[in-house]
């Protein structure tokens, strides 16, 4: 398998997602307020781009990193039903920057091999559900034209992000030829998970995460 130099991991570039960050952002289950983190970013960059080469060269995710705490967004409908919340998963900060750096070098992997659709819109940089919409309303417009005739099919998959399997997304993920440093990392990054629920200031237990990939996550529209 291919590794990849974990000093691509720049200080610089650290520095940088730390003065993006939104201050007013809720906080994950570390409690560090964003303001902070923008306040004191160079400092924190120095120490920061030291941990997420060994967190990468080592294949392994600090446990701290794997809690998550779910906040249930109302969706529409009868808010007495759970189905009709959406759990969000607020990770800890230190994840998060790690998991944009994780997320960008895939983008780039898949992009430089032409992997990906160039159909697909979602979660790609330079592009959105606008430059989709425009996409497909020239198309039809096109066929249209032509007195053609244009049939749709929206497929949307129950519980998407919660029943993924890890093995299956490992394995594809190896298929992919993506190097072994990488995989070994999301692998540690999806193993041991746990997660507690946050209603008004009132936590559940944890609770293990045994599939699916954490839903508000850096990381889990890609990796879905």
């Amino acid at each position: 398998m291919i590794k990849v130099d974990p000093d691509f991991i720049t200080f610089e570039g650290i520095f940088a997602m730390l003065l993006s960050i939104k201050s007013k952002t809720s906080c994950g289950p570390d409690n560090i307020p964003n303001v902070f983190l923008r306040r004191y970013a160079e400092s924190l960059a120095r120490f920061l781009v030291e941990i997420f080469r060994s967190s990468l060269s080592q294949g392994i995710v600090p446990k701290d990193w794997l809690i998550a705490r779910v906040v249930p967004v109302f969706k529409k409908g009868d808010n007495a039903i759970v189905t009709n919340y959406r759990p969000i998963s607020l990770t800890v900060s230190c994840c998060k920057l790690m998991e944009h750096i994780i997320s960008n070098y895939i983008l780039n992997f898949l992009d430089e091999r032409n992997i990906l659709s160039p159909f697909q819109h979602g979660f790609r940089k330079g592009l959105s559900t606008t430059t989709q919409l425009i996409t497909s309303i020239h198309s039809f417009s096109a066929v249209i034209d032509k007195s053609g005739q244009t049939d749709v099919v929206f497929i949307d998959f129950s519980k998407a992000f919660d029943r993924i399997s890890h093995s299956k997304l490992i394995f594809k993920l190896n298929l992919l030829g993506l190097p072994s440093t990488i995989v070994n990392w999301i692998k540690s990054y999806l193993h041991s998970r746990v997660q507690f629920v946050d209603i008004n200031g009132s936590h559940s237990d944890f609770l293990p995460v045994n599939s699916g990939v954490p839903q508000g996550s850096v990381l889990g529209p890609l990796l879905s």
